[in-house]
């Protein structure tokens, strides 16, 4: 019994959240940057990695938090992410978007420009998800390049899960099999096994 949207458990449910906001930062939590970034950076010692970027992962969980606002309310701060220079700062500021969806409508424009610039894969990919989830902008040609260019079996396997959530849930068709993704996987044929069944 989901009792997060009932007005009588308003103060519970952000007292919660405080609570799971201030664990995260205090972890700190590494989930808050893809995977693929962990495993050529944090690996060898991640505890440490975590340590150094408690501040960063801080901002990064600000950023997610601003999907739980009202969009007016979150807008300047979602604007200054999508500008910001760090590219997991972008990542978030994204995602965020794609949690208001159309709502987010103000922000296509940046979104496409950053899906055509942007030096880091994961954001170019994150603003196709968005511009791809609100049909302001076809996600395919710039997924599939970014298959076709990847040379990270991780950074592979998370853009492929942008490609499954748009077929499955936005009936956008991809042509995806071993030979569209710059170098094979032995970590993906499940993945791929999915696509083409």
């Amino acid at each position: 019994n989901n009792l997060a949207g009932d007005p009588a458990y308003k103060d519970i449910v952000k007292d919660l959240r405080q609570s799971l906001t201030v664990r995260l930062k205090g972890m700190p939590d590494l989930s808050f940057y893809p995977e693929s970034i962990l495993t050529t950076t944090a690996w060898q010692n991640p505890t440490q990695f975590g340590q150094d970027h408690q501040a960063e992962i801080a901002q990064l969980i600000d950023i997610a938090n601003l999907a739980l606002m009202p969009f007016a309310k979150a807008q300047p701060k979602i604007a200054a992410a999508l500008s910001s220079t760090n590219p997991w700062e972008r990542y978030w500021g994204l995602i965020v978007c794609s949690s208001f969806a159309a709502e987010a409508s103000d922000f296509y424009v940046r979104a496409s420009h950053i899906s055509k610039t942007d030096d880091t894969t994961h954001v170019r990919v994150r603003a196709a998800e968005f511009l791809g989830i609100t049909k302001a902008a076809d996600p395919v040609p710039l997924l599939q390049q970014e298959l076709a260019e990847s040379t990270d079996s991780v950074e592979t396997m998370l853009i492929l899960n942008t490609v499954v959530l748009l077929r499955d849930h936005f009936g956008y068709t991809f042509n995806v099999n071993d030979r569209t993704i710059g170098k094979p996987y032995r970590e993906i044929t499940n993945r791929l096994n999915h696509l083409n069944d």
